[in-house]
């Protein structure tokens, strides 16, 4: 095998996007969480699974944004049940369409 052949394993590329920055806020009702993110390049179209967990890494809400194409989105997730004095954390997890984590990062919700 020459040094020219191509292998099918999949290597992300050194533009491989990551989680910029990452942020959730309760709104009033406490039954939802705004969600920020941004994304330092989207040209692999990165598929974007955002969470939100409770202290005991329980999952109160999940959902997934395929293709991304945009670097900065804001997003609301809906909780399962209203947070009272629980801590809660939003997670990002980007992958290829293949599976391959190519990032992910974890914040304390406000």
């Amino acid at each position: 095998m020459s040094d020219n052949d191509q292998s099918s394993h999949h290597e992300p590329s050194l533009a491989a996007s990551k989680v910029v920055s990452l942020s959730g806020k309760f709104l009033d009702d406490r039954k939802r969480v705004r969600v920020e993110f941004k994304l330092s390049d989207v040209s692999q179209k990165p598929n974007v699974e955002l969470s939100l967990v409770d202290q005991n890494s329980v999952e109160l809400a999940h959902t997934v944004i395929l293709g991304v194409l945009i670097r900065q989105m804001n997003f609301t997730l809906h909780l399962i049940k209203p947070s009272i004095d629980e801590s809660v954390w939003v997670k990002a997890l980007l992958r290829t369409d293949d599976n391959f984590c190519l990032d992910e990062r974890t914040e304390q919700v406000q």
